[in-house]
């Protein structure tokens, strides 16, 4: 095996398949990175077995061949190698000798035969969304699945949904739901119900970024959400189960409806949140009336009093919440205004975008004395 590859490009690819690879491999194979050269390509490919990357760049193959790389190894050396060609020789025994201007390196390689087998699916179809829209779209709505530790693994995930007019990226935790909706084209090859682990699509936002240029396409078969960027395939595991009827937990009546600036509200609830206790839920109060609203908090660190410039209709309400799920929810917010929507102390409130139905956030309220 014999090849060479712009520094430039191998850097992007590792760094590419590096979101691939385990904290720690329980299989000692998956530390490594999977590398094919042939024709006028390397392609390169890490799993941790949930989450798989493939990706490909242009090479210039001398000798066509398979091996298996330490990928820490490769990645940490090459990273620091000048931006020029360097050149790649393996030999029967999987030794691998990697040269450059200033550099000359031999390290052992492993036999590709023992790296699970997998390969990107077919190329076709699916949802087809620009770059930046499809970050958006994960970006603030990712941020709301629960943790790891939740008993209920679905609500560690995303609900990617589609239908007639679009589809939606739902995620929830029990305390706080996002949803966004896009009239994105879905394509030919069927609708999308599926449920992708929130750390999956927190590498594929990374992964995006990195091919700003670049339109996304995915689609799910196979238990996978399978999306591909530029020469990059990722695939991901789905989680198995049955999504929260989340739309029955929205409340259908409103007594109050706000308008308020997200920077400015933002700012405020940020600095009250300063002075709570998290052994209270890092509780805040609101007082929403025809002067505006009120922010408060209160613990042993001191008090803050903020006034917030709203626009309410309809009836006087003061409600708290948990500070740190409204900032949360606030910070992924990139509309300028802001509609804020209240039933009662006890129901949970709804954000929505002023002129669209672009995003709907909801947060529970939190129950307190004064």
């Amino acid at each position: 095996m014999k090849f060479s590859v712009e520094n430039l490009d191998l850097n992007k690819a590792l760094s590419v398949v590096s979101h691939a690879l385990p904290q720690r491999a329980a299989i000692p194979v998956l530390e490594c990175v999977f590398i094919n050269a042939e024709g006028a390509a390397l392609t390169l490919k890490t799993s941790d077995t949930e989450l798989s990357i493939i990706t490909s760049i242009p090479a210039e193959v001398q000798e066509e061949g398979t091996i298996m790389v330490p990928m820490r190894t490769l990645y940490d050396l090459v990273r620091t190698y000048p931006n020029e060609r360097v050149f790649f020789y393996a030999d029967e025994s999987y030794r691998i000798n990697i040269k450059c201007s200033i550099s000359d390196v031999d390290i052992p390689g492993q036999n590709p035969a023992d790296y699970p087998s997998f390969k990107a699916p077919s190329d076709s179809g699916g949802v087809l969304m620009e770059n930046e829209v499809f970050r958006d779209i994960v970006r603030e709505t990712v941020f709301a699945c629960a943790s790891l530790t939740s008993l209920n693994p679905v609500l560690t995930g995303v609900f990617i949904e589609t239908g007639d007019d679009g589809l939606s990226f739902t995620a929830l935790d029990g305390f706080k739901l996002a949803t966004r909706f896009d009239r994105a084209d879905i394509g030919s090859s069927g609708g999308i119900s599926a449920i992708v682990p929130g750390r999956a699509l927190n590498e594929i936002l990374k992964i995006a970024a990195m091919y700003d240029n670049e339109p996304v396409r995915f689609f799910s078969s196979s238990g996978r959400l399978n999306v591909f960027i530029g020469q990059t395939v990722i695939m991901s595991s789905l989680i198995e189960g049955t999504y929260i009827n989340y739309r029955a937990l929205i409340p259908n009546e409103v007594t109050s409806v706000v308008k308020a600036d997200v920077t400015d509200l933002l700012s405020s609830i940020s600095r009250a949140s300063l002075l709570t206790d998290e052994s209270r839920n890092s509780l805040i109060k609101m007082d929403f009336s025809e002067r505006g609203l009120v922010i408060t908090s209160s613990s042993s660190k001191g008090r803050i009093t903020e006034n917030v410039s709203v626009e309410k209709n309809g009836e006087d309400i003061t409600i708290a919440f948990n500070s740190r799920y409204f900032i949360d929810i606030l910070k992924n917010i990139r509309d300028e205004r802001i509609v804020i929507e209240f039933k009662d102390q006890l129901n949970p409130c709804l954000i929505k975008p002023v002129d669209s139905d672009r995003f709907l956030y909801m947060i529970m309220p939190v129950r307190y004395t004064e």
